[in-house]
Formats: structure tokens, sequence, C-alpha cells
């Protein structure tokens, strides 16, 4: 059976949770059907991630208590369970059409992020950490140079987050002793953009949307400063230029 690659990626992110824990966990018969094999399969390949040290037996395995149904008897059995970290090394060893079509989709969701960029939300950061757990097991090294790149961004993102949501504490912050100007940033980029002579795009403005930022960050209203220290104009610079793109790299 032919499983949408959307509802297989669901099913691993959201997957059900025995004992109401909140970290993934699927048996070996549930991570069969997740990528339509069979369980002898997902076994050998459990067996093999253990042997050749990818992930440790003890911390992605875990038995749960299960009650079944035997005839007409209800039986508690314990079941061995495995988490995300499994899940998703299986899911990038098993040769499957569901396995093949969720690691192509893996790759696309990390292309939309990395090029065309995408609106940060909740959901997406945890779909992205999936997602960079899945290409970081991928044979191909530019795949997993790219997932290494996004999982050091991924603290930024989620500081974004937090940040969009009211959620970061403001410390009190000091007066600002002088004022940025847009050729004094565009001097500071340039001078770090000799360190990387082999990136020909680095610091690249989209239009005036560096000027912008700039001039955002010391903008007024009813005679008051919008960003009245030091520390909230360095927070709305940083905000600013990754969510308006001003800049290309």
């Amino acid at each position: 059976k032919s499983v949408p690659i959307e509802e297989t990626a669901a099913r691993i992110t959201r997957g059900p949770t025995p004992g109401g824990n909140p970290t993934v966990w699927l048996t070996q018969q549930q991570i069969a059907e997740l990528f339509n094999t069979t369980q002898q399969n997902i076994s050998m390949h459990v067996q093999h991630i253990v042997d050749e040290g990818e992930l440790p037996a003890e911390a992605t395995h875990k038995d749960f208590l299960l009650v079944r149904r035997e005839g007409a008897r209800e039986v508690s059995r314990r079941v061995t369970h495995y988490n995300l970290d499994m899940i998703l090394s299986v899911g990038y060893r098993v040769k499957s059409g569901t396995a093949t079509r969720f690691r192509i989709w893996a790759t696309e969701r990390l292309t939309d992020y990395v090029v065309k960029g995408a609106a940060i939300n909740e959901r997406r950061l945890k779909e992205l950490g999936s997602v960079v757990k899945i290409l970081e097991r991928s044979a191909d090294s530019v795949v997993q140079g790219l997932a290494h790149i996004v999982t050091q961004y991924l603290p930024s993102l989620q500081l974004l987050q937090q940040y969009d949501d009211g959620a970061l504490l403001a410390p009190e912050g000091s007066v600002p002793k002088w004022q940025l100007t847009y050729h004094e940033a565009r001097q500071i980029i340039d001078e770090l953009a000799v360190q990387f002579p082999q990136n020909t795009l680095f610091g690249h403005e989209r239009n005036d949307g560096l000027k912008g930022v700039v001039e955002a960050i010391y903008q007024g209203f009813a005679g008051q400063d919008l960003y009245p220290t030091a520390e909230a104009k360095a927070a709305n610079l940083l905000y600013l230029i990754i969510k308006d793109q001003a800049a290309v790299h």
C-alpha cells in the first residue's frame, strides 16, 4: 500500500506516545508499517545501526507495557519501542518505495528552507529539526554538509521564534554611546567578506534592504526612541536583517 509521504512525515514527527511520553516512540512493527516493509527488515537494520556504532542501543530503545487482546483475554506485555533517532536512521537504510520518497521529501524540505526561505513557526522548526536528523545520515557529503550548516542556524531560528512569541526576557540594557550608520555597517560587512574570498555572494544586499534596517533601529514615535538601549538596537538589527532578508548571503 502506498502511503502519502506527508502522512509518513507527520507520523514520524507526531507519532504515538506510549504512556503519554512527549517523545516519539514506535515498535519495530510500527516502523515497518511506516516505511512499507517487513518487521524482519527493520530488526536487521536496527541491529546493524547498533553494531556499527551509529547509535547506542541503551539510549534509543525503551520497553513500554502495552495491553493487547489475545482471543478473549486482555494480556499485558512489555514491548520494545524505538525513539526518533533510531526511526530516522532506519528510514535512511530501508529500501522501499515509501522510504525512498520520504528521503526525497526530506531533501526537498531542506532545499525550501535554505534556498527559498520559509515562514518561521514552531511546527516548521520541529519539522526542520527532524529533516536535518534524517539528512545527516545521508551518504551524500553535500547533503550532509547542508544539514550541518542548517543545524548551526537552528538555535538562532528558535530565538527568533521566541522573540516573535514575546517569550524572550529583555535585559535592562545600556544607553547607546554612538549611532551606527549605513556606511559603517557596509564597511564592516566588506571587511568581513575579505575573509571569505571564495564566497562571491557574501554580503550582497537586496536593493536598499540593509540601509532600511539600519534606519529602522533608530526610528521613534511620539518623541520616544522605539529601541532605547544598545542591546535592543543590536537585537533588532540582527532580527530585521534575517527576517527582512536584507542580504542575499
